[in-house]
């Protein structure tokens, strides 16, 4: 009898000390090719139930050659992930004033008037639900104390390679960069479409700088501009009774879908050979003629065969300039999960919300498994160690 009360108080124990139950969830990771040159782009990490639809738009914008985006529907819910790259925009401050869209000669990309990131995302969500009314803020997460010190720190940081680039152009005689600005923005709206009530949460970081230039004439005639940009954009939209079911979904989208960093990089060469263009003596060694060249086909030159890169120098969790995904680390603690690819320098990572202890990953399916505990899989699949900082 004593042996059956002392095995009665063990599984009572047990059953008090582990979970009532436990999360589990599976994710893909879908490609994401641009049709024009076959070269993968991004990718997205979404759950099993998901569909994903990709546009890569070529353009002659120079800061803008490439703009890409990708929504993640369910085939179950109402409910959609979104991706939007960084666009850049020239707002004119003092001189010549330009219309929303009209084209900067001194940048070479579109004039937009700079406004509030709350006004921006509205214009998002008008643009693709016209019909949307009572538009209205719900929530906003905030920074923590130092962020923006920080974040303005490197914002000089980068000045001083605009710097460099502005004393190279010859059209005026003087050029002075100032008042770097930055806002990391998380915001939920609330709106009405088709009768029904949504929920859209967006994260964003929005960059400015003030460029003065001085004229090459008697007067030394001067002109203010603000060069500004939207980071990127990710979006998550779903009926508002719906909305916590599918929070962490869309937080492992926005924290672990990203560009090809090879991309990335070609993406910048195109940039710098599109300015080369506007230099009419310049001609290519390979073709002996001026170059004429579509962005898409300098992407194609300067895209570098081989495997996607979706390696990591250092972790999405530090505070950058370059991409916004580090900002789910602020909505929801994130946990870093790494492995590492032979052919390739960097670890890759995946992040999940801190709850989840345990990864998985079956490289041959491109699938991912996270759960509160641990599972049993078969060799095909790999558990994934924690990052430690």
């Amino acid at each position: 009898m004593k042996k059956f009360f002392n095995l009665l108080f063990l599984i009572t124990v047990m059953l008090l000390s582990s979970p009532a139950f436990s999360e589990t969830s599976e994710y893909s990771f879908v490609h994401i090719k641009d049709e024009k040159t076959g070269f993968e782009i991004a990718r997205a990490i979404v759950p099993e139930n998901f569909e994903v639809i990709s546009n890569v738009e070529w353009t002659r914008d120079f800061e803008n050659p490439a703009r890409f985006s990708y929504v993640a529907k369910s085939n179950s819910d109402d409910v959609s992930f979104s991706y939007l790259s960084e666009k850049a925009y020239v707002d004119v401050l003092q001189g010549k004033e330009l219309k929303n869209g009209e084209f900067d000669s001194d940048f070479r990309t579109v004039n937009k008037k700079k406004i509030l990131a709350s006004d921006y995302i509205k214009e998002v969500i008008l643009s693709d639900y016209p019909q949307a009314s009572d538009i209205a803020l719900v929530a906003e997460k905030n920074m923590p104390d130092g962020m923006d010190e920080y974040l303005i720190s490197l914002m000089y940081k980068k000045i001083d390679e605009l710097n460099i680039t502005a004393k190279a152009d010859t059209r005026y005689a003087k050029i002075d960069i100032t008042n770097p600005d930055i806002l990391p923005y998380v915001a939920t709206f609330s709106y009405d479409f088709n009768g029904k009530k949504y929920y859209q949460t967006f994260v964003t970081l929005f960059t400015s700088v003030e460029y003065q230039y001085t004229a090459k004439n008697k007067k030394n005639d001067v002109k203010d501009k603000k060069f500004w940009k939207m980071k990127g954009l990710y979006s998550y939209r779903v009926e508002q009774k719906n909305y916590d079911k599918y929070y962490n979904d869309f937080l492992i989208f926005a924290a672990n879908s990203m560009p090809n960093n090879k991309a990335v990089m070609a993406l910048e060469h195109v940039k710098q050979e599109m300015v080369i263009e506007l230099n009419p003596a310049f001609v290519d060694v390979n073709k002996n003629s001026a170059l004429k060249n579509k962005p898409s086909d300098l992407f194609r030159r300067y895209f570098e065969v081989g495997l996607p890169d979706y390696s990591y120098i250092e972790s999405m969790i530090k505070p950058s300039l370059t991409q916004v995904r580090w900002l789910t680390n602020i909505m929801e603690p994130q946990n870093e999960f790494s492995y590492r690819n032979l052919r390739q320098v960097w670890r890759q990572s995946f992040y999940v919300p801190k709850k989840y202890e345990y990864v998985y990953l079956n490289k041959g399916q491109n699938k991912w498994v996270i759960s509160t505990e641990p599972q049993t899989f078969d060799i095909r699949w790999k558990k994934l160690k924690k990052t430690k900082f």
